[in-house]
């Protein structure tokens, strides 16, 4: 349907909806990872926030958590380091890396997706967050367990004295009531 809405009609395939929904960001929350890879050869822009702050490659693998479509974003030259999500309100510029978003949403497997195929270091020395929040920490305050253990063995453990702009580890941000306690050590 996509192609041919482009094909015979002439729709322009980054048309908006008001709230900065365009077909891309659209196809890959949805997963319709066909419809993505036709945008994409015909010029989608891929680097276009929607009202949540995503760009696709956010959408696709961090909230999503579909593989196939990032990888398919990465074949069309869209750069995993250079993704970002908005974060705070629209006019605000403060902005979160892949890993660390994908951290938030405790999605392991993307986080291992842009460690191990994107080249992310897992201790976010390329994420570069202004408030110096590191992929471990933000995995530790959303209690992501999972991600925090991947985080250590590949080398996030690094980062684990480090403190953010508040003056707080890894370690002080992770729940104390939190039934895997254990992990703090």
């Amino acid at each position: 349907c996509a192609d041919r809405l482009i094909t015979a009609f002439e729709a322009w395939v980054d048309a908006s909806d008001g709230p900065d929904e365009t077909p891309l960001l659209m196809a890959c929350r949805q997963g319709e990872a066909s419809t993505v890879k036709i945008l994409l050869s015909r010029g989608a822009d891929a680097t276009v926030r929607n009202i949540d702050g995503n760009d696709a490659f956010i959408e696709a693998l961090c909230v999503r958590g579909d593989l196939d479509i990032a990888r398919a974003l990465v074949a069309a030259g869209v750069n995993p380091k250079r993704s970002r999500a908005r974060c705070g309100s629209k006019e605000g510029n403060a902005t979160r890396s892949a890993l660390t978003v994908a951290c938030g949403f405790g999605v392991v497997d993307a986080v291992r997706f842009l460690v191990d195929e994107c080249g992310f270091h897992a201790c976010g020395a390329d994420c570069g967050e202004m408030d110096y929040m590191t992929p471990l920490m933000t995995a530790a305050l959303m209690s992501h367990v999972e991600v925090i253990e991947y985080l250590l063995l590949s080398g996030g453990a690094a980062t684990a004295h480090l403190t953010s702009d508040d003056g707080k580890t890894a370690a002080d941000m992770f729940p104390a009531t939190h039934a895997r306690h254990d992990i703090k050590r």
